[in-house]
């Protein structure tokens, strides 16, 4: 137990550092830990509280919190993408490892007098469990296929959303990327393409444009731009994740689309800073969704 609480830490600690670094030793490490604690440790430890030929009242304690500390990483919830199509497979497992768990709770019940306790723990280790299966089905390519498509269908007609003059990349006037507000109910089927379309005027949809266009005292000054940058790369990484969905890339060949690349990202001849700070917090947005 004590080994796999260790692991856990390393897997805290060193998860949120496979951003920036790519040393051998250090993903060796993580993935061994990964293996540990999600895989082959927790089982045998669970199997040997079972099989104590010997009773003590915190044994289900132990068990309960092993089960927390199983879905409660949250700096590393996979080590590879393909971690993450096996949401069903870790659904199965956490279900058995609660069932004996809980046979454990309710043996102890009358005799420990920490059965009180164990209850809400288990509670909190399904809240836990729960939120790892929905972070894995998410990037799971299913979910990212079904998830993706409205954004796909509205980027394909993004560009005749009407617009007050030419497409501006430095106050992104004509730029309607999606910040939030893409939900799938929010889309709908409109004539005379029968595509998905969304109505950019609603309040619950913010997008490039709008924020730019914000007059606000938060979006004001350096720390505003800054803002406002994370806001874009956002917006960025909505649209990168229909990669993974398999999607079309319909803007890629628009004239505004360069524009924004050359004009606004590199606005400033030379100043590489910004564009390469935009596209740093859009991969980390994308790695969080695969691994976090």
């Amino acid at each position: 137990m004590l080994v796999m609480a260790l692991a856990a830490v390393v897997l805290f600690v060193t998860g949120s550092s496979r951003r920036r670094g790519c040393c051998g030793a250090i993903a060796f490490v993580q993935w061994l830990s990964y293996t540990l604690v999600f895989n082959d440790l927790f089982t045998f430890t669970i199997g040997q509280l079972q099989g104590a030929t010997f009773q003590n009242e915190l044994l289900p304690l132990w068990g309960a919190f092993m089960l927390i500390v199983f879905g409660q990483v949250h700096s590393f919830s996979a080590y590879s993408p393909e971690d993450n199509e096996q949401w069903k497979k870790y659904s199965l497992i956490i279900s058995l490892q609660s069932f004996f768990v809980g046979g454990m709770v309710g043996l102890y019940t009358e005799t420990t007098k920490y059965r009180y306790w164990s209850v809400p723990i288990l509670v909190c280790m399904g809240i836990e469990a729960d939120e790892k299966i929905a972070a894995l089905k998410m990037a799971a390519r299913s979910s990212l296929a079904e998830n993706t498509k409205p954004i796909s269908a509205f980027m394909a007609s993004e560009h005749r959303i009407s617009t007050v003059g030419e497409p501006d990349p430095i106050q992104m006037n004509g730029y309607n990327y999606l910040v939030t507000g893409d939900r799938v109910g929010m889309f709908e089927v409109m004539r005379p393409q029968y595509q998905l379309q969304l109505n950019v005027a609603r309040d619950e949809v913010v997008t490039l444009q709008k924020i730019w266009q914000c007059q606000g005292r938060l979006l004001r000054g350096e720390t505003g731009q800054q803002l406002k940058d994370i806001c874009f790369s956002f917006a960025l990484f909505k649209l990168l994740l229909r990669r993974f969905g398999g999607q079309p890339f319909s803007e890629s060949s628009l004239d505004k689309t360069w524009k924004l690349v050359r004009n606004g990202l590199l606005e400033k001849e030379g100043d590489y800073e910004r564009a390469l700070r935009v596209i740093e917090v859009e991969l980390s947005f994308l790695f969080d969704l695969f691994y976090t």
